[in-house]
């Protein structure tokens, strides 16, 4: 599914009432942060097999000073 498809199925979840949850295909913050711009209720890692690899996903959910994530969002904002 492509990012765009991604944020129609995340914007029609919303639209109805239900939660949203994304998987990414794998521990990787390059791919994990555009989909949290688009704000859905829950994301699925998998793959995550160690302590290193954990704490590297929780860090690309986080802002600074805790995490590495940049501020950027589309459709997490609410806007529009």
């Amino acid at each position: 599914m492509s990012l765009e498809q991604l944020q129609l199925h995340i914007i029609a979840a919303k639209a109805s009432g239900v939660a949203s949850v994304a998987r990414i295909p794998w521990n990787d913050p390059v791919r994990l942060k555009p989909v949290l711009e688009m704000g859905p209720d829950g994301v699925v890692l998998p793959m995550v097999n160690s302590y290193e690899e954990a704490l590297a996903a929780v860090r690309a959910f986080l802002y600074p000073p805790r995490g590495n994530r940049g501020y950027g969002p589309q459709r997490a904002s609410r806007f529009g």
